[in-house]
């Protein structure tokens, strides 16, 4: 009988748990089809992540960003082949806050020599510039407070770069 009991007590311990497991899926499953919904939006908790949902290419061509807020958008891709790249203030209309990580990556030009960032960007992401081999050199400007790890991996060329002192690497 105390058996039969221990058994009994196994079974319904199994029966909350596989309840709990269920409840547990369902409420995931909704939490993440309100993700799912909300993909046009920013992802405040990790700004460098990047929801392919919402991508734009800048009028220009040179360009793909996403917007953040109303006026502030983070630079995904860079597509132009120029030695000497000026990130603009602006494109089309927004202010350039962020840099993507690897945005550098799928450029045209891996010869560039010198990337004059504006002031106004606060986030550089990681790997940003990292493989750019002819790179020599690079000034952060004064409101950018943070750059991610390996930023300038393998830029062997790069000779100077000038940081602000807030600046956290």
């Amino acid at each position: 009988m105390l058996v039969g009991n221990l058994y009994i007590e196994r079974k319904v311990i199994k029966m909350k748990f596989k309840k709990l497991l269920a409840v547990l899926g369902a409420t995931i499953m909704v939490a993440g089809s309100m993700v799912v919904g909300t993909t046009d939006h920013f992802n405040l908790s990790n700004p460098m992540t990047v929801s392919a949902t919402s991508l734009v290419t800048s009028e220009d061509g040179l360009y793909q960003y996403q917007v953040l807020w109303r006026n502030e958008i983070m630079i995904i891709d860079y597509y132009g082949s120029d030695n000497i790249v000026e990130i603009p203030a602006q494109i089309d209309g927004y202010n350039v806050t962020y840099l993507s990580s690897g945005m550098f990556t799928y450029c045209k030009n891996k010869d560039m020599e010198q990337i004059i960032l504006p002031e106004g960007l606060t986030n550089i992401g990681s790997s940003v510039f990292s493989n750019l081999r002819s790179l020599k050199s690079i000034s952060i400007p004064s409101t950018v407070k943070s750059i991610g790890p390996a930023a300038f991996s393998n830029c062997e060329s790069l000779e100077t770069i000038t940081l602000p002192e807030q600046v956290t690497v």
